[in-house]
């Protein structure tokens, strides 16, 4: 995670795509993000240009895997391809529960667009420089 991007570089997502409800809830969430101009789909064509630019390269763009449970078939789907993403989001850990989606789903799709772009938020490590006294 070392990696930095221009400031509005677009994010490629994997979403897993699984018959469950928290998996559509990944493809809803990752259409919406397309449409919004903040996500681009990772696709077989995209997984192939990944492969072939170094894991650390200037054209490798930012790539999220987003999965809806702790099955995790989109993290399973791109090790078997050889991608790795710099980024990986199973939306049960943000407390989307898949039986309670039916009730909840508008709510749920949102906090997935939220939570997708803060995990493939990149955010430095270098401590400000504060002018003045800090005591």
């Amino acid at each position: 995670m070392d990696k930095t991007y221009p400031k509005k570089e677009i994010l490629y997502i994997l979403p897993c795509r699984g018959p469950s409800n928290a998996g559509r809830l990944t493809v809803a969430a990752t259409q919406e993000l397309v449409l919004e101009k903040e996500g681009r789909w990772l696709d077989t064509e995209h997984i192939a240009l990944c492969q072939k630019t170094e894991a650390n390269g200037p054209e490798m763009p930012p790539t999220i895997i987003v999965d809806g449970c702790e099955r995790r078939c989109g993290a399973r789907y791109a090790e078997q391809t050889g991608l790795q993403a710099d980024f990986h989001l199973v939306l049960s850990d943000l407390g989307i529960d898949d039986n309670d989606l039916q009730e909840n789903f508008a709510e749920a799709l949102i906090l997935a667009k939220d939570g997708i772009v803060a995990e493939a938020t990149l955010v430095t490590m270098t401590i400000p420089m504060i002018p003045g006294c800090c005591c």
